[in-house]
C-alpha cells in the first residue's frame, strides 16, 4: 500500500544519508515548525533503503556536484536559502 510519510532533513552542509523506504518518490522540500522536511510516497512494505543527500547554501561552492545529482528543492530559513540535492554516493 501507498502512503506519504514526512522526513527530517539535517541541517548539514556536506552529504547524509537518509533511510527511506525502497523506491521512495520524494514529493515535495519545506518547512514545517521551522524544520526542514521532505514528504515522499512510499510502499508500507519494511524494505529500507540508504539514500545519499547533499543540502548546499546560496552562493556555497558545488565542487563536487554531479550531473546525475537530483535537484529536489529549495527552502527558506532565514537567514539561509537551502538547496537539496539526491546525490549518487
Amino acid at each position: 500500500m501507498k502512503v506519504i510519510h514526512k522526513y527530517e532533513v539535517p541541517i548539514l552542509r556536506r552529504f547524509f544519508l537518509l533511510e527511506l523506504p525502497l523506491g521512495a518518490e520524494i514529493l515535495a522540500f519545506q518547512v514545517q515548525d521551522n524544520k526542514p522536511v521532505i514528504w515522499a510516497l512510499v510502499n508500507t512494505e519494511p524494505v529500507i533503503e540508504s539514500r545519499h543527500f547533499a543540502l548546499r547554501g546560496t552562493g556555497e561552492a558545488m565542487g563536487d556536484w554531479r550531473s546525475s545529482d537530483t535537484y529536489i528543492g529549495t527552502i527558506q530559513m532565514l537567514p539561509y536559502v537551502w538547496h537539496l540535492f539526491e546525490t549518487k554516493d
